[in-house]
């Protein structure tokens, strides 16, 4: 029996003599298949060994360098190219780069990633960061460096990963995906950009739980396939959610649509495709608004909308399409809804009874 417990002891020594002082204890949403590395743009240099006691300078080396499945820790302080950071930072499959989670990258010293470099994806021409597979990008700001026109602050090319607790400023959009990307963007601040996220033949993509806010639109969801959007608040100034493009209606459920003033154009604007509008709360109007061959499902006879529109004054749903577009089973304002909560201009028309 004394020999067992000798032996049990001699192999927990050995154990915790293997691990190096990257190893430390992390949140299991965040636990690395490797030891961590280590970016700090103050003290790092990028011939260290990227170890917490001697950290890399730039994220752009350490991305470089790191393996594949490994993570890497992003000190406060600004990265950009004055800093010898060079863009698009690109990615490896499995990385997860991760700066202040808590404070969304914007602590007393902000983790900011500020820069654009070129990189064409959709009607993009450019951007800070471009993902990778199984990748997660978490905790930082994100700027351009010059704010141009159709440049992006994270690329999502045809891949699978993680965009969390972000604040996207000052860059044309926050996030573009397209080509099958099917990105989890959640708990993200966007705001002074002009599209928070641009997605564009993504296909099971899911937005939940972001503020955007301060931009001309919030959403744009293009030839999308089954994306859900949820649980978002978004005040932006023209379009909440622009939907518009043919493939497998997009799901709009659950949402804050919440603008300090009325909508320029409506909250949800439809173009083309039927997008599944469920329980989402209205507090300016328009909420709806249908163009061009757009049939939009705001509620059906065996699926009621749920939506509360009782806090607008002024029209509801403005539809100047053509086709037919749904709302049974919602609040409304007026019950039923009166001459003035829906305006239709063109041969289109709105069900609205049960």
């Amino acid at each position: 029996m004394k020999a067992r417990i000798l032996a049990l002891v001699a192999l927990v020594a050995l154990a915790f003599s293997a691990c190096s002082e990257d190893e430390s204890p992390v949140a299991p949403d965040e636990t690395p298949t490797a030891p961590s590395k280590y970016v700090n743009a103050a003290t790092g240099d990028d011939n260290n060994p990227g170890t917490s006691n001697e950290p890399w300078a730039t994220i752009t080396h350490a991305v470089s360098a790191a393996d594949t499945l490994v993570t890497i820790r992003v000190a406060p302080g600004t990265y950009n190219a004055a800093g010898g950071e060079s863009f698009p930072i690109m990615m490896k499959k499995g990385q997860k780069l991760i700066g202040d989670v808590s404070n969304k990258g914007a602590g007393t010293m902000e983790t900011r990633v500020q820069g654009d470099g070129d990189y064409v994806l959709d009607q993009m021409d450019g951007a800070a960061l471009v993902g990778a597979e199984g990748a997660r990008i978490a905790g930082f700001v994100i700027v351009g460096e010059t704010n141009p026109s159709f440049y992006a602050g994270i690329a999502v090319d045809g891949v699978v990963m993680e965009i969390d607790h972000n604040t996207f400023a000052l860059t044309y959009v926050g996030v573009v995906s397209s080509n099958g990307a099917g990105p989890n963007v959640h708990d993200n601040e966007f705001s002074n950009v002009s599209y928070g996220l641009f997605m564009d033949r993504s296909a099971n993509a899911l937005v939940h739980h972001n503020d955007i806010g301060n931009s001309s639109v919030g959403i744009r969801v293009d030839n999308a396939t089954d994306c859900i959007l949820e649980y978002n608040t978004i005040r932006t100034l023209q379009v909440g959610v622009q939907s518009s493009g043919a493939g497998n209606p997009a799901t709009i459920r659950n949402n804050e649509f919440d603008p300090s003033s009325d909508y320029v154009f409506a909250a949800i604007d439809v173009t083309n495709g039927s997008p599944v509008i469920r329980n989402n709360t209205f507090t300016s109007g328009p909420a709806l608004w249908v163009r061009n061959i757009g049939t939009p499902d705001m509620g059906t006879v065996d699926d009621a909308g749920g939506n509360d529109m009782t806090a607008i004054s002024g029209t509801i749903i403005q539809h100047d399409g053509i086709r037919t577009a749904t709302a049974v089973g919602n609040r409304w304002p007026h019950e039923p809804p009166i001459a003035g909560d829906i305006v239709i201009t063109s041969t289109g028309t709105v069900v609205t009874e049960w």
